[in-house]
């Protein structure tokens, strides 16, 4: 029961941070160094319908990840240079290990701004990726199979956003990631 409460109260001190907008001192490490340089706090995804194919609905994954930087300093010089979906099916809400990704979507970014300048220390990224139909149509498909198969019954995703740093005198740079899994939907395969 103290362990339910513990969770309970970070949950509410995470949403609480995500509804200001930005990261507080009090949420933020003292000791800059121990923190990563870039960190991703939450991801939350959905299925959204972003089309049709062929007369039949085509659907997409949206990810809306929060971000935060260990400084605005070092937001300032922080540019994304890929990011990486990898989509899989799990046992269960909780479970602990996954299996392998059923599907792995690696995508080159050509951002000319900083993250610093288009959300500061911290803010939400949003990232989209089509699911292709053969992924979820039948039952022998890996979404499809969603609240048939004993086994599978949920629908997880793993965000990796990767980003170079540079240095304060701009000579050099360091590749820096984050990365965060998250369940989309447990049960049958539907759009949000």
């Amino acid at each position: 029961m103290e362990r339910r409460r513990v969770l309970m109260l970070a949950l509410l001190w995470t949403l609480a941070l995500s509804s200001t907008g930005g990261c507080t001192a009090a949420a933020a490490p003292h000791n800059e160094a121990a923190s990563p340089p870039l960190e991703m706090r939450t991801l939350q995804a959905s299925v959204v319908r972003v089309g049709s194919l062929h007369g039949q609905p085509l659907y997409g994954l949206r990810l809306r990840a929060y971000l935060c930087s260990r400084s605005s300093a070092e937001a300032d010089r922080t540019v994304p240079t890929s990011f990486r979906v990898a989509h899989s099916v799990t046992a269960g809400r909780t479970a602990r290990t996954w299996s392998k990704p059923f599907r792995v979507v690696d995508n080159d970014l050509y951002w000319l701004v900083s993250l610093g300048e288009t959300r500061g220390v911290c803010g939400y990224v949003t990232f989209e990726d089509v699911i292709p139909p053969e992924n979820y149509g039948g039952v022998e498909s890996p979404l499809g199979a969603l609240g048939y198969s004993d086994r599978y019954r949920c629908y997880g995703v793993r965000l990796t956003l990767r980003a170079v740093l540079g240095s304060a005198d701009q000579r050099t740079s360091t590749r820096i990631s984050a990365s965060r899994r998250a369940i989309v939907q447990c049960g049958h395969f539907h759009p949000g």
